[in-house]
């Protein structure tokens, strides 16, 4: 009988060893699963902090907002009829900032600028004055290139003739056959004034080097 309870208190014995040591292992497993998990988190914040600081989000709405912008901001001055700052679509001319400030005044010297030319955000545009020694040099040349009369007929002449004479363009060229068209053969010289964009000025040029016969 004492052989028996012998038995049974070691067997006891063995038994919570056991249950001990799976109760332990196992509660040391969970510590090791768990250590694991809180090292990756802390290994993967340094990439996660990464991917925030190289966001290009912010980078990606300026380029698009910078991409919407189809307005510019210029100043024209000089002469044309209403100087002033005037906002203007991307992509516009001179010809366009001429336009928008009332048109070029009759002593400006448009043959002096690329009316063609594309202008650029805060831009200052100075139409220039025609002057009187642009007269006087222009007369000179254009004497040089007449026929043997030494005058032009304005009733006649084609663009490219018109052309020669002092303060002509191609757009004033233009405007005195539209003219023609519309009214007729000019009657005298001083008609010639008639014409848009031909003052005082550019007329005291040409007035000795044209003729309606």
């Amino acid at each position: 009988m004492k052989m028996d309870k012998s038995k049974i208190y070691i067997s006891s014995i063995i038994v919570f060893i056991i249950i001990s040591g799976f109760v332990y292992i196992n509660f040391f497993q969970n510590e090791i699963q768990s250590t694991s998990t809180q090292t990756i988190r802390l290994q993967r914040e340094p990439y996660n902090t990464e991917i925030n600081i190289y966001d290009n989000s912010n980078f990606q709405n300026t380029f698009e907002i910078e991409n919407t912008k189809n307005t510019i901001i210029i100043f024209i001055s000089g002469e044309v009829e209403n100087p002033n700052v005037f906002e203007l679509p991307y992509g516009s001319r001179v010809i366009d900032a001429i336009e928008i400030a009332g048109g070029a005044t009759d002593n400006a010297d448009i043959n002096k600028i690329n009316l063609a030319r594309i202008i650029s955000d805060s831009e200052h545009i100075i139409i220039p004055h025609y002057t009187e020694q642009n007269i006087v040099t222009e007369m000179q040349n254009t004497q040089n290139t007449n026929n043997s009369s030494g005058l032009i007929n304005i009733n006649t002449a084609d663009s490219a003739t018109l052309q020669n004479l002092p303060g002509i363009g191609p757009s004033i060229s233009q405007n005195i056959i539209r003219y023609r068209e519309q009214h007729g053969n000019f009657t005298s010289i001083e008609q010639i004034q008639n014409v848009n964009r031909i003052g005082q000025n550019i007329f005291n040029g040409i007035r000795d080097l044209i003729t309606v016969n």
